[in-house]
C-alpha cells in the first residue's frame, strides 16, 4: 500500500531525525505554509499537494469554516467542481496552471478570504524534465552507509535524501517520489539486474534536511558476504536516480555504501539458507467428525541464519495435510491446507512455529504431515520427528460419525441424490437461471444431523444427451449452498443455487455431489437414478428475449423423486406449480427497495445484499415465475430520477427464503461496490419484458418518487478498535525520541485473518494536555509506527504497531496512537481505553520532560 506523509496542518516539521548527517542538496529557503488561524475561515492543508500541469487533479482541502457557496482558487485560476462535505473538508479539481511550480491556494466565502503559501504544486513533463517541470537534482545514502547484518535477518533502518527543486524546498507532495533501498556486487552499478531493492517511506520527522526530503526503509539481509548498498529515487513515476554516499550524479562506485553480510554463529558452515530441519510438532494424533475444523495443528521449521536471526516468516510457506496412511506426501491423494506463522511461540528456540486447521474428510484413519517451503524453492516433507519424511512415523488423523452409538460405518457414500426442483429451466443469455435444488442422501450422515459441510454440491449444463463425468466433458458447475430451511427434506439434506445462463441453447441440466472435497462426485438426474441416465437429465433452455417475456415457465416439482434409504430419503420440493400460466403481458402492480433503505459504506466496499420486492398479480402469488423478472439494485445522484444517466445497477437474484413476502410478493436481492465520496439516492428497478424497459421503485412503492429514495452514504469509517497499549507514562528529554510507544488495532478481515499489515497505516502523536487529537486545529504532531510482527499479548486477532515522539522543550505532554484503513485519509486516534471519544481527556498517555 502506498505511504503518505501525515498532515501537518500549519506546523513545521520539528522531531530529530535519526541521520546524523546533513546533506543539503540546495540553498535553504522556499515555500511556506501557512493560513488565517483564529476562528472563521481557514485552509490548512490541500492534498495531494501536486499534480500535472494540464489540471484535473482531484484535491482534498481542510481547514475551517466551509459552506455553500465556497470558492477556490490556485494561483489566479479558479477551482472545479467544489463540492463541501463538513465545515472542515471540501474537494475541488484544480484548473490548468500557468507555469510549472508552486502557487497559492486560496478559499473565499461571504466575503472572507484563506490563503495556503505554495499549498499546489504544478508538475511539468511526466518525467520530471523538460517544459520548465521538476527533476531530481541531487540524492544520497545518508545513512548509515556501512551496515552489518546477519543472514536472513532484517537490517536498517537506512536512510536517504533527494532534493527537487520547486517540490522538497517547496513542502510539495512526498507521495509524487518513490524511494528505494538496495543491495548488489560490490563495485557494480545499480543499474544492473542483480541488485535487490526495497520499498522507503517518507520520514516527516526529519529536522536537519533543509530543503531535503528523506526516506528510510529497510531490507531482508542476503547470504553470507560483503555487497555495494546504495538509494535510488524515481519522480512522478518516471526513471531512476541511483544515489551513492556522496550524492554524485551519476552514480560512482568508489563512493557506495557497504552491505557486511555474516551467519549468527561464526562457526557454522554455510550452504545458502535452506530447510535444515521441521516437523508435525503438535498434536501427533488427532480426532475428528466428518465435514468439521479440526485443529490447530502446528508444524515448525529450522533454517540456519534465518529462523535464528530473525528473519522475515512471510518468507517460509508452511502447509499441514492429511492422505493416506502409509503414503508419501508427495503423491497425488494429498490435501494441503495453508499455515500461518504463529508469532507467540514462547519455546521456540531458534524454531519459526506455523499452525493451521483442516476441514476434515469422510471418516476413515489418514496420515498427518506439515511441509514448508522457502522463499518457493520446492516443498519439504515433515513428519512427527523431524526429516527425511518417514511415513511410519506420520502422525495420524481418525475421523468418526459424531454419533458414537450408530452401527459402525467402513465410510460414508451417497446413497442417493437428486435434481430436485425445477426439472426444466427456461431463461435468456446472461441471466440468472435458478435457483435450483438438489437433494442427497447419505446413511448416517443427512439421518442423523450431521455436518453440512461435509458434502460438496453443484449444479450445471452440458450437451444434452451427454454424461457429465469426465467422459463426455463439456460440463460447467456451479457450487450450490445447503438449504438448512428445507421442511419436506426428511432424510435428505437440501442445496441450491443459482447461475448466469449460457448462450441460446438447449443444455442438459444435473447435480452433483462428493463427500470428498471434489476428488470424486456422484451425478444426479430429476429421477434419483443409481446410475445416471441422460433420459432423465434436467433440461436448461436459453431464447433470447421476447418483448412479452413469454409463458409461464414454472413446472411442477413433482412427487416424492427420492428412494427411501432407511427413512424419508426424497420428499416433494413445494406446492404444484402452475405449468401453464397466461401468455400475455405481465401485469407488474406494485414493487420497492425493501432493505437497507438506508446505507453507509467506504468507497469500495461491497455494499452485501440488498433486498427488493415485486408483485404480479396471478404471477408472484403462485411458485415458479421467479425467471419472468429481471431485477437490478442500483445507485445514482441524489434528488435524480434513476432513468436519468450517471445511475449504476447491479443485478439481482431471486430470494426463495423470504420471510417477509406472505405468498404476494417475489424477493431479489443483489450486490454493488460503493462509488466515491458522497451522498447517493439508492432505488431497484424490475423488468418483465428482459430489460426493453424498467419500472423504477422506491423505499415506498411506485410511481418512483426521489423524496422517497433510499440513502447511500459513502465516506471513510474508522477502524473497528484500536488502544494506546502501552506504556501509560513516559519520561524524556528534549529533543530525543522518548521511547517505544505501542498501540493494538483490530480490523475484522485484516488482522483476524493474516492480511498484510501495510493495509493500515499507523502513528503516533503528541500534543497539550487536555486537547482533542481529532481537531485538526488542536497543533497534534504525529510520527509514523511501524508493525511489530512479534507482539506476544496480541492473542484475539490484533495487530501490534510500535513508534515514538520526540518532545521539543521541557514539559508536559499528551501522547495517543492513530489508525488509518485509506492512507491517511480518515485517522481513528485511540487512548488508553480503546477509540478516542469527545471530551476524553483523560484517555491518553502523559510525557514528562523535566
Amino acid at each position: 500500500m502506498r505511504r503518505t506523509a501525515a498532515a501537518l496542518g500549519l506546523i513545521g516539521l520539528w522531531a530529530c531525525s535519526s541521520s546524523p548527517v546533513n546533506g543539503d542538496g540546495g540553498a535553504d529557503g522556499g515555500g511556506t505554509t501557512g493560513g488565517l488561524g483564529g476562528l472563521g475561515l481557514t485552509l490548512t492543508r490541500v492534498s495531494p499537494g501536486s499534480g500535472p500541469l494540464a489540471g484535473n487533479t482531484l484535491v482534498s482541502l481542510n481547514g475551517n469554516g466551509f459552506g455553500t457557496g465556497l470558492q477556490v482558487t490556485f494561483g489566479s485560476r479558479s477551482a472545479q467542481q467544489i463540492s463541501v462535505s463538513s465545515e472542515f473538508v471540501a474537494t475541488a479539481v484544480t484548473p490548468a496552471g500557468a507555469d510549472a511550480g508552486p502557487v497559492d491556494v486560496t478559499v473565499s466565502l461571504d466575503g472572507a478570504t484563506a490563503t495556503l503559501n505554495g499549498g499546489f504544486t504544478y508538475l511539468g513533463a511526466s518525467d520530471g524534465g523538460g517544459d520548465g517541470g521538476l527533476s531530481i537534482g541531487w540524492c544520497n545514502l545518508q545513512f548509515p552507509t556501512t551496515l552489518d547484518a546477519t543472514a536472513g535477518a532484517v537490517a536498517g533502518p537506512v536512510y536517504g535524501r533527494v532534493y527537487v527543486k520547486g517540490l522538497t524546498d517547496s513542502s510539495g507532495n512526498p507521495s509524487l517520489l518513490s524511494a528505494e533501498v538496495g543491495y548488489g556486487p560490490t563495485g557494480s552499478s545499480p543499474a544492473g539486474t542483480d541488485w535487490t531493492w526495497s520499498a522507503s517511506t517518507f520520514n516527516p520527522s526529519c529536522t536537519g534536511c533543509g530543503n531535503n526530503y528523506e526516506y528510510d526503509g529497510t531490507i531482508d539481509a542476503p547470504g553470507p558476504g560483503t555487497y555495494a548498498l546504495a538509494y535510488r529515487f524515481s519522480l512522478n513515476g518516471g526513471g531512476w536516480v541511483d544515489c551513492d554516499t556522496a550524492g554524485d550524479v551519476p552514480y560512482q562506485p568508489a563512493n557506495e555504501g557497504v552491505l557486511s553480510v555474516s551467519l549468527a554463529d561464526a562457526g557454522q558452515k554455510d550452504a545458502g539458507p535452506s530447510i535444515g530441519w521441521c516437523d508435525l510438532q503438535f498434536p501427533d494424533t488427532l480426532d475428528a467428525t466428518p465435514g468439521a475444523p479440526a485443529g490447530p495443528v502446528y508444524g515448525r521449521v529450522y533454517v540456519a541464519g534465518f529462523t535464528d536471526s530473525s528473519g522475515s516468516p512471510s518468507r517460509i510457506a508452511g502447509q499441514v495435510g492429511y492422505g493416506p496412511p502409509g503414503g508419501d506426501p508427495a503423491d497425488a491423494g494429498w490435501i494441503w491446507a495453508p499455515a500461518s506463522y504463529n508469532a507467540s511461540c514462547s519455546d521456540c528456540g531458534n524454531n519459526y512455529e506455523y499452525d493451521a486447521t483442516l476441514l476434515a474428510p469422510g471418516p476413515g484413519g489418514y496420515a498427518l504431515a506439515y511441509r514448508f517451503s522457502f522463499e518457493d524453492a520446492g516443498w519439504v516433507d515433515c513428519d512427527t520427528v523431524g526429516i527425511p519424511y518417514d511415513p511410519s512415523n506420520a502422525g495420524i488423523l481418525t475421523v468418526e460419525l459424531a454419533d458414537a452409538g450408530q452401527t459402525a460405518d467402513s465410510g460414508l457414500s451417497v446413497g442417493w441424490c437428486d435434481l430436485q426442483f425445477p426439472d426444466a429451466v427456461q431463461t435468456s443469455p446472461g441471466a440468472q437461471a435458478g435457483p435450483v435444488y438438489g437433494r442427497v442422501y447419505v446413511a448416517g450422515l443427512t439421518d442423523s444431523s450431521g455436518s453440512a459441510a461435509a458434502i460438496l454440491a453443484e449444479v450445471g449444463y452440458g450437451p444434452t444427451g451427454s454424461n457429465p463425468g469426465p467422459a463426455d466433458g463439456g460440463w460447467l458447475w456451479t457450487p450450490a449452498t445447503y438449504n438448512p430451511t428445507c421442511l419436506a427434506c426428511g432424510n435428505n439434506y437440501e442445496y441450491d443455487t443459482a447461475f448466469a445462463a449460457p448462450a441460446a441453447g438447449s443444455y442438459a441440466l444435473a447435480y452433483r455431489f462428493s463427500l470428498d472435497q471434489g476428488r470424486t462426485f456422484r451425478d444426479c438426474d430429476t429421477a434419483g437414478d443409481a446410475t445416471y441416465s441422460p433420459a432423465a437429465a434436467g433440461t436448461l433452455t436459453v431464447t433470447a428475449p421476447v418483448p412479452d417475456g413469454g409463458p409461464d415457465a414454472g413446472p411442477d416439482g413433482g412427487p416424492d423423486a427420492g428412494v427411501d434409504a432407511g427413512a424419508d430419503a426424497g420428499a416433494d420440493a413445494g406446492a404444484d406449480v402452475d405449468a401453464g400460466a397466461d401468455a400475455g403481458p405481465i401485469p407488474l402492480a406494485w414493487c420497492d427497495l425493501q432493505f437497507p433503505t438506508s446505507l453507509a459504506l467506504e468507497p469500495g466496499a461491497p455494499s452485501g445484499p440488498v433486498y427488493a420486492q415485486v408483485y404480479a398479480p396471478g404471477v408472484t402469488t403462485t411458485a415458479g415465475n421467479q425467471n419472468d423478472f429481471l431485477a437490478e439494485v442500483g445507485y445514482g445522484p441524489a434528488g435524480s430520477d434513476p432513468a436519468d444517466a450517471g445511475w449504476s445497477w447491479a443485478a439481482a437474484a431471486f430470494n426463495p427464503s423470504c420471510s417477509t413476502c406472505n405468498g404476494q410478493n417475489y424477493e431479489y436481492d443483489g450486490t454493488f461496490d460503493a462509488p466515491g465520496l458522497g451522498s447517493y439516492a439508492m432505488a431497484s428497478r424490475f423488468s418483465v419484458d428482459r430489460g426493453a424497459s424498467w419500472v423504477d421503485c422506491d423505499a415506498v412503492g411506485i410511481p418512483y418518487d426521489p423524496a422517497n429514495a433510499g440513502v447511500l452514504t459513502v465516506r471513510w469509517i474508522a477502524v473497528d478498535w484500536c488502544n494506546l497499549q502501552y506504556p501509560p507514562t513516559l519520561t524524556g528529554i528534549a529533543g530525543v525520541d522518548a521511547g517505544l510507544i505501542y498501540g493494538h488495532v483490530l480490523q475484522p478481515g485484516i488482522t483476524d485473518a493474516g492480511g498484510a499489515a501495510s493495509e493500515i497505516l499507523a502513528e503516533v502523536g503528541l500534543g497539550e494536555p487536555g486537547s482533542d487529537p481529532t481537531d485538526p486545529d488542536a497543533g497534534w504532531r504525529w510520527w509514523p509506527s511501524v508493525f511489530n510482527p512479534t507482539c506476544t499479548t496480541c492473542a484475539g486477532g490484533y495487530y501490534e504497531y510500535q513508534g515514538w515522539v520526540v518532545p521539543p522543550d521541557a514539559g508536559s505532554y499528551a501522547y495517543v496512537t492513530r489508525f488509518s484503513l485509506d492512507d491517511g485519509g480518515y485517522w481513528t486516534a485511540c487512548g488508553l481505553g480503546g477509540p478516542w471519544l469527545a471530551g476524553a481527556v483523560d484517555d491518553a498517555g502523559v510525557l514528562t520532560v523535566p
